[in-house]
């Protein structure tokens, strides 16, 4: 674990990374074909924790979208040197928690605020390394809150890790690719 959401492996064979995610020894991972011992894998991972969008105390701070009902929400990052700024226009928070999960924290992020309608708001913050894959340098000189503080201050939300079933897919069979040409 390179940090606590992220895991990289090197250079290990499949037999290795098998025993490793289940934690147990390679030995006892029996069968498989020979070139799970012979072929080397690198391993990028996410840890599979979701955060919990909710309500934060004094509740939400969020106007009514003014927009058409059938237009499409807007809901795009806005990258700056020194901070990140996301208007957002017509959205509902599915669909906000959806890009947070997508482009800013890159795991799943599942909407329990319980509000129904679609809103236009602003955040602005700055970005820390487990945002963005890691991509957008820190800026320790910037103005900004961090963004679990900017969503409680500026538009009465709450992000939080918790448990809980994940949405995820599960490989129970692989073939090594065949060589291109």
């Amino acid at each position: 674990m390179v940090s606590p959401q992220r895991f990289v492996a090197t250079n290990f064979t499949l037999r290795v990374l098998i025993a490793a995610a289940y934690k147990l020894n390679a030995r006892a991972v029996l069968g498989g074909p020979s070139w799970i011992d012979s072929d080397h894998y690198d391993i990028v991972a996410l840890n599979m924790l979701q955060d919990t969008l909710s309500i934060a105390k004094g509740g939400p701070r969020l106007n009514d979208s003014t927009s058409p009902p059938n237009q499409d929400p807007r809901i795009v990052n806005v990258l700056f040197p020194d901070h990140v700024e996301l208007p957002t226009r017509n959205a509902s928070m599915p669909e906000f928690a959806a890009i947070l999960q997508r482009s800013i924290f890159n795991r799943p992020v599942v909407d329990r605020t319980g509000l129904t309608g679609r809103y236009d708001f602003d955040v602005e913050w700055t970005a820390d390394s487990s945002q963005f894959d890691g991509l957008v340098p820190e800026h320790s000189e910037s103005t900004k809150p961090g963004f679990f503080t900017a969503i409680q201050q500026q538009i009465g939300l709450r992000l939080e890790a918790s448990k809980g079933p994940v949405l995820a897919l599960v490989i129970d069979k692989i073939q090594r690719p065949s060589e291109n040409r």
